[in-house]
């Protein structure tokens, strides 16, 4: 069976296309499910896991709540992780941004859940997720303002909270609309008047508001709902207030420590507070903070902090995750949060803070299942953004603290209170809190590599293990935006991206990916590198769409650019799998097609109109096939097999965000299709494996991944399709029938 490449698909904000006959069948039901697996490609986290939340209740069960990647359960105190929100699709990926986590602490199978990626007016909705089953199943309620799981200040303790005395009463600390009280168990909510703070704070914290909840139990009994109860708020001042009847009143705490507003909060039952105090809400442009310590029987404030900021030559710092053990509640321990030089680290304390221990000075750090986290050292142990830390509660020897990659966690920490060192893993089997920017699938070589954001890309041969090492060599981009190979020579692959001014932000392979060379430039045109790159089938032209500049071309490895003529600025440019002569584009103020017959050197519209205002046209180079071009529209899609002079439309495959291709089916010379968006009003990953004549749905309800910023298929195996998610990593599916037939052999 001939085997046919993949391509970079590449999203336009044009509009609907004017068809010409004939016209595929119409999608006018949902096609049929051919039920998949789904897998994830492992790289291991490699984001920002903003808290964990242990169950007081059953041992070894852990939460894990990202910014962008959803939520994740461990049943085996980390040792491997279990994604929570994939039912959500591109409509609702803002409920991966997850906020906060709350668990009853009598029920174990009780999850609550606050969802909203961004805070700001277009953010999306925001609610509150209920689970009777530890997440297997969620209901919903929606709330009447926005969360930020991914704004700053996403790192701060948790702002939801169940009543440990009477689970049917729940607390969310807002970030723009002060405090939310629910009575029966999340299903409804409602403001509550009394709490001074009634919308967004003033000054660095106005997009943060209330930091966490926190119920002191000490005093109270099961069934009666807790009277004391205490609120955090991001303003200098006023920052921490306390109710003592149930949260009908609340006042302010005195003696708060001045500039300062806190980040994390430790109750010792009965005898003290702690919190951990910053200038900002972080995760970045902390430049003060520090550790304090809140005795209740006396109301006295007494500053503890292991080091102070700023001190002896020291630069500036905060503080962020704070930790008690729950069987020895004078031991502690708290992170540093942004201290770049030198890194973040962490402390511990055995007497309440009288002294503390620098344990991350000795501490000893692998990961030998994650390559990429050495980032070509020796050594390694992520220490950047540490904004949690958590002692499991029924094993006080282990804990977990959060990075901006990842996970890391010990199982001998108390070997610190002997002054030796202590060990580190990273145990994040399972999490892939990652956004990959683009995907290919080459007919030779590794079956996958990709660019991906903050982390520049990785080359899989094994989808099951993460690679040997990521790019991060010359061009290091730290963001990869986009990537292609040549159709007719697949090793040779582009790549380009964002990152530091001072390099070229752009490179090419020569062997599938192996060894990188940067590109001899950038275009003129480029202010901040990024936005897409494609080559020509024969690997000899490359263009460069820069991110806001007009794209270029370079048949010298961009030792120098020229602008294509007939292209504006943030157009861009897919190449013909088979014609290295040939490339396209669209012109987002007509609407129409452009194409080139001369290398990218000059591009000329197409004489009729294929678009006239609408939402969004995704474009795709079919492999295999000159000027064989697929094309998505808010209405329908559009196929083409003279590079645009007559089109074949298909109706009622509506709002098509993303188009793939994979290997042909048996007896098929068109490789099979693979289209993201609506058909008949319903959203799901669509395949046809007859040139469009009939699809089937391979995702399911409980298979959405959120947000997709590629989808293609595998030349090579058939019925296989990777995902480029917006922060669940990239995830590939495959025929059920299939993959047992395959674990049969």
């Amino acid at each position: 069976m001939q085997r046919r490449g993949a391509f970079l698909a590449v999203v336009f904000a044009v509009s609907a296309l004017h068809a010409q006959t004939p016209v595929l069948p119409a999608v006018t039901e949902v096609p049929h499910s051919e039920a998949y697996i789904w897998k994830n490609v492992v790289i291991r986290a490699g984001g920002f896991i903003t808290g964990i939340v242990y169950s007081t209740k059953k041992k070894g069960l852990v939460y894990a709540r990202t910014d962008v990647g959803g939520a994740y359960r461990s049943d085996d105190d980390g040792g491997h992780w279990v994604p929570l929100t994939d039912q959500f699709g591109r409509d609702e990926s803002t409920y991966l941004g997850i906020e906060s986590i709350g668990l009853d602490p009598r029920d174990a199978n009780k999850l609550y859940m606050a969802a909203g990626m961004y805070s700001a007016d277009w953010g999306g909705p925001s609610a509150i997720l209920r689970s009777s089953d530890k997440g297997k199943t969620f209901e919903r309620t929606a709330m009447p303002f926005k969360m930020g799981g991914n704004d700053n200040g996403r790192g701060c303790g948790e702002r939801l909270a169940v009543d440990p005395n009477l689970g049917s009463i729940l607390y969310f600390g807002s970030r723009k609309a002060g405090l939310w009280k629910s009575s029966d168990s999340g299903v409804t909510w409602s403001h509550v008047d009394s709490f001074p703070v009634k919308d967004k704070v003033a000054g660095v914290g106005e997009n943060t508001g209330i930091t966490f909840v926190l119920f002191d139990n000490s005093k109270g009994r099961k069934g009666k709902a807790t009277q004391t109860i205490y609120a955090g708020v991001a303003q200098p001042g006023a920052s921490l207030y306390r109710s003592e009847d149930a949260g009908v009143t609340w006042k302010p705490v005195d003696g708060v420590p001045a500039g300062l507003f806190p980040n994390h909060a430790a109750l010792a039952r009965g005898k003290a507070l702690y919190f951990s105090f910053d200038d900002d809400i972080g995760p970045n442009d902390i430049h003060d903070g520090a550790i304090w310590k809140y005795t209740l029987d006396d109301a006295k404030w007494t500053d503890i902090s292991p080091v102070k900021p700023g001190v002896a030559g020291m630069r500036k710092f905060g503080f962020g995750g704070l930790t008690m053990d729950a069987k020895h509640r004078d031991t502690l321990m708290v992170t540093t949060l942004d201290r770049w030089g030198p890194s973040d680290t962490f402390f511990r304390t055995t007497d309440g803070g009288a002294t503390w221990r620098d344990v991350g000075l000795d501490a000893q750090a692998s990961a030998p299942e994650t390559p990429w986290a050495y980032w070509h050292h020796e050594k390694t142990g992520g220490r950047g953004w540490m904004n949690d830390i958590k002692i499991d509660p029924f094993h006080s020897e282990r804990v977990m603290y959060t990075t901006g990659e990842g996970i890391w966690g010990s199982s001998d920490v108390k070997e610190s209170d002997k002054k030796k060192p202590t060990h580190w893993t990273f145990p994040d089997e399972g999490i892939e809190e990652l956004v990959p920017t683009g995907l290919i699938s080459p007919p030779d070589g590794a079956h996958l590599l990709s660019v991906v954001s903050d982390l520049d890309g990785f080359r899989h041969e094994d989808l099951g293990r993460s690679p040997k090492d990521g790019f991060f060599i010359d061009p290091f981009v730290v963001s990869g935006t986009g990537i292609d190979f040549a159709a007719a020579v697949p090793a040779t692959v582009v790549r380009v991206g964002e990152g530091d001014s001072k390099i070229v932000r752009g490179g090419y392979s020569v062997d599938d990916g192996l060894h990188w060379m940067p590109f001899g430039s950038e275009p003129a045109s480029s202010t901040h590198g990024g936005g897409r790159v494609a080559v020509s089938a024969d690997g000899k032209t490359v263009v460069w769409s820069v991110d806001r500049g007009v794209p270029s071309w370079s048949d010298d490895w961009g030792k120098s650019w020229t602008a294509c003529a007939g292209l504006g600025a943030a157009m861009q440019v897919v190449a013909d799998r088979v014609n290295p002569s040939r490339f396209y584009s669209f012109n987002m103020e007509t609407g129409q097609l452009l194409v080139s017959v001369d290398g990218a050197r000059t591009f000329t519209a197409r004489t009729e109109p294929v678009a006239v205002k609408d939402h969004s046209v995704e474009l795709a180079a079919t492999p295999g096939l000159e000027g064989d071009l697929w094309i998505g529209t808010g209405g329908k899609v559009f196929h083409t097999s003279d590079a645009g002079v007559t089109f074949v439309t298909l109706e009622g495959m509506t709002k098509v965000y993303r188009i793939g291709f994979g290997m042909p089916a048996s007896g098929q010379t068109m490789p099979s299709i693979f289209l993201n968006g609506l058909a008949a009003s319903v959203e799901g990953l669509y395949r046809s494996d007859d040139a469009g004549k009939s699809w089937v749905r391979v995702d399911d309800a409980q298979h959405q991944f959120g947000w997709k910023n590629a989808v293609i298929g595998d030349p090579r195996v058939f019925g296989r399709v990777y995902l480029a998610t917006g922060g669940r990593g990239i995830v590939y599916g495959e025929p059920l029938a299939q993959a047992n037939s395959a674990a049969v052999r």
